[in-house]
């Protein structure tokens, strides 16, 4: 069973030729409204990779509530643990252009009041992997992660959207995903140049291995002093938003299994995350198991 503890959004996502400049107001010709979120995408991911799981999120009282969970109560993800804040539920907006790259903004809302305390420790025990991200407080990550290492579940750490941790988070995780961006805030440098090493340096001083997604690049890992690079299959791009979060999802599916190599679980959750480019929108893109060879 994969436990996600994380943010649930609405999207309203709007195509455009180019992104806005300072100043500039460029038009769409509609919005779309779609569930959407971290935290909601990659359980989405890993129940439609083939693992049972189970959501932790919160949402408000208000009318994009149900929206926001719409797509995870139809595939029979598990919310009891998700709870109704006072403030709004989350709320994105997101642009993308004609080259299915985006930009996007989030109101974090409801997202602010998740707390680590709605698992229990029932639930977490019966858990094979725990996926965090980072659209929720910081302090509650580390708080879950630490509960689950001292069971002995694996917990992968999805370290976007990009942004200074502490150490403290470092020494409770197992498996931790980032894009080169994400890679150079963690760093300190204002881009990499070389992931492979980054990734090798990152893995030998916390002990733990990391993934590095590149894009239409692929992925390289690094793993108990093994390096992995690993293309990505070529796709015709329509949007690239959610693309991160079914690798990740797809991933702690494949971790969850215990009997695939680490390469097995990548080169899976490589391709699920380049056929979800192939779609508008987070959540619709987001491939099933028998999609994917």
């Amino acid at each position: 069973m994969i436990l996600v503890f994380g943010s649930v959004n609405v999207d309203l996502v709007m195509s455009v030729f180019s992104f806005p400049k300072p100043g500039e107001t460029v038009l769409a010709e509609e919005v779309r409204q779609m569930p959407g979120g971290k935290g909601a995408n990659q359980a989405l991911a890993a129940q439609r990779a083939g693992a049972e799981t189970v959501f932790v999120g919160s949402v408000g009282p208000d009318v994009y509530a149900e929206l926001a969970l719409s797509s995870l109560k139809e595939q029979d993800v598990v919310l009891s643990l998700t709870n109704i804040s006072d403030r709004l539920t989350g709320c994105a907006v997101v642009l993308v252009d004609k080259y299915g790259e985006n930009a996007i903004t989030v109101a974090s809302g409801a997202n602010l009041d998740l707390r680590a305390d709605q698992v229990d420790d029932n639930t977490l025990k019966n858990c094979d992997a725990l996926l965090i991200q980072q659209e929720i407080p910081l302090q509650e990550n580390v708080r879950l992660a630490y509960r689950a290492q001292q069971r002995g579940v694996k917990v992968i750490y999805n370290l976007a959207p990009a942004s200074k941790v502490t150490g403290e988070i470092f020494q409770q995780i197992d498996y931790l995903v980032l894009n080169e961006a994400e890679a150079s805030v963690v760093v300190g440098r204002d881009s990499i140049d070389n992931p492979a090493e980054v990734a090798e340096t990152l893995s030998r001083e916390h002990g733990f291995t990391v993934v590095m997604t590149l894009g239409a690049e692929g992925v390289v890992a690094a793993s108990e002093g093994q390096l992995i690079r690993l293309p990505a299959p070529t796709v015709d791009v329509v949007d690239t938003t959610g693309a991160g979060d079914t690798f990740c999802g797809y991933f702690a599916a494949q971790v969850a299994k215990e009997k695939s190599s680490i390469t097995a679980c990548l080169e899976i959750a490589i391709q699920a995350a380049s056929n979800a480019c192939t779609w508008l929108g987070a959540q619709p893109g987001i491939p099933y198991r028998r999609e994917i060879s």
